[in-house]
């Protein structure tokens, strides 16, 4: 009896890209001959990926000190009028 292999969302995208790539990879077992430049593209999408993170973050932070500055201007305008 054959056991059921759960495809990656990775795998499908090779496939979706190019099926007979996939078919050579996954079922051939043959690696591809361009494993550098794999490497390097994978080497970029980490690097975005944590440019992106910063940058999330960055905001995150921007917005919660706009905040706290509109807050603190509200209490300082609220204590001037009194």
């Amino acid at each position: 009896m054959e056991t059921e292999r759960m495809l990656t969302a990775s795998e499908i995208g090779e496939y979706a890209y190019c099926r007979r790539s996939w078919w050579l990879h996954r079922v051939e077992g043959i690696a591809p001959h361009n494993m550098k430049e794999l490497d390097e593209g994978t080497k970029a999408h980490v690097s975005h990926g944590r440019k992106v993170r910063w940058y999330t973050y960055a905001r995150q932070i921007a917005l919660a000190l706009l905040l706290l500055a509109v807050l603190l201007f509200l209490i300082w305008v609220l204590g001037v009028l009194r």
